[in-house]
């Protein structure tokens, strides 16, 4: 299983509400096959983790995917 280390200036965190999105600045997410393993800072992330793949740059913002997963009607 191969890692890939996403690169961001911000990525946007928290539970989804509107008033619980925080930006980390200069930070990463580590995915691991299909699941997100890890978010942190950057240099932590690749520090950790030399040998993984590289998506994006600080030029970048890293959202989470904009899936409505449960909705009723």
């Amino acid at each position: 299983m191969s890692d890939t280390l996403l690169r961001g200036r911000y990525v946007a965190t928290g539970t989804g509400s509107a008033k619980t999105v925080s930006l980390a600045e200069n930070a990463g997410v580590l995915v691991r096959g299909s699941a997100i393993a890890e978010v942190g800072a950057w240099a932590d992330l690749r520090a950790r983790h030399p040998d993984a793949a590289v998506l994006g740059s600080d030029d970048h913002v890293i959202l989470p995917g904009f899936v409505n997963a449960h909705h009723h009607v």
